[in-house]
């Protein structure tokens, strides 16, 4: 039965997620990251539907540590979607990826104060002496 959406609230372990990058974060994990949810639907004394539950897990499960996914996944997933139908046809060849994902979360995000989100960013950079260990 189709309702009309008056307000999303994203979450982390119960606590409401406020800040804007934790929030775009928790969107694209949602949308594009893989994973399996829940979905409970509540009702008022006429059976009308006033509220609908959706708790996500991990794509590695509820019980796991490893709270995301890859952004390469999410980069997948997002192409998919965009390039093929449901049935696995093919709607468009090429499709230019959104440039954002690769600033998804910002280097800075584990210094910031009162993150609610349980992240891991590793940065990937070359060596300024051409060598990983530093060494010529």
């Amino acid at each position: 039965m189709p309702f009309e959406v008056g307000e999303v609230a994203f979450t982390c372990d119960g606590k409401p997620l406020l800040d804007p990058v934790e929030r775009t974060v928790a969107k694209a994990l949602f949308f594009y990251g893989g994973g399996q949810g829940t979905f409970e639907m509540e009702v008022d004394e006429h059976d009308t539907p006033v509220r609908l539950n959706i708790t996500w897990s991990s794509p590695a499960g509820p019980e796991s540590p490893v709270v995301g996914t890859y952004l390469s996944q999410i980069f997948s997933n997002r192409y998919i979607l965009v390039t093929k139908r449901v049935d696995g046809s093919v709607t468009r060849i090429r499709h230019d990826p959104d440039p954002t994902l690769t600033r998804l979360i910002p280097a800075n995000y584990a210094d910031g104060p009162g993150r609610i989100m349980p992240l891991t960013v590793f940065r990937q950079q070359t060596s300024t002496n051409g060598r990983p260990d530093g060494t010529d």
